[in-house]
């Protein structure tokens, strides 16, 4: 008996689908402002949704003025990695003590959010690409999942 090709078509898509879950959540990044002037704050705002059926840890980790929970990924407009920000003063805590949390299914965190000049030197006027990520569980084979990229442009 043939199959229509229509048919073969529709049973591998779904086959493929049912293979392919995806990540388990995913990251959304934004910033206050898309231009600011050198040595001002740009705060971001992490979310970061559950999309599976059952319920998912966004436990956070505050350790200065960012969560590190996550990874935060700031280049320069030529690709190059920003180096970290000096500071006189050392960030405050020694330690990363978690704030436990669950997200049930559909829903959405707010990470603490915070200033990622405070983190890497953006003291230098031009454009800014920042990425977030975050680990899928403690087993690095898992990967990672990252966020949307945004553009933040520093002006003098």
């Amino acid at each position: 008996m043939r199959i229509p090709a229509f048919l073969m078509l529709i049973t591998l898509a779904a086959t493929c689908g049912a293979q392919q879950s995806g990540p388990p959540f995913s990251i959304t990044i934004s910033a206050n402002s898309q231009v600011v002037k050198a040595g001002s704050s740009v705060y971001l705002a992490i979310r970061m949704t559950n999309k599976t059926s059952q319920d998912l840890d966004c436990t956070s980790v505050p350790l200065g003025d960012l969560d590190r929970a996550y990874e935060y990924d700031v280049r320069d407009d030529g690709g190059n990695l920003v180096p970290k920000a000096v500071r006189s003063a050392p960030e405050e805590g020694n330690g990363w003590s978690g704030m436990p949390r669950a997200i049930k299914p559909g829903e959405t965190c707010e990470a603490r959010g915070g200033s990622i000049d405070h983190l890497y030197d953006m003291t230098r006027p031009g454009k800014y690409t920042i990425q977030v990520s975050r680990r899928i569980s403690n087993d690095p084979k898992d990967g990672v999942v990252k966020s949307n990229i945004i553009t933040v442009t520093v002006t003098p």
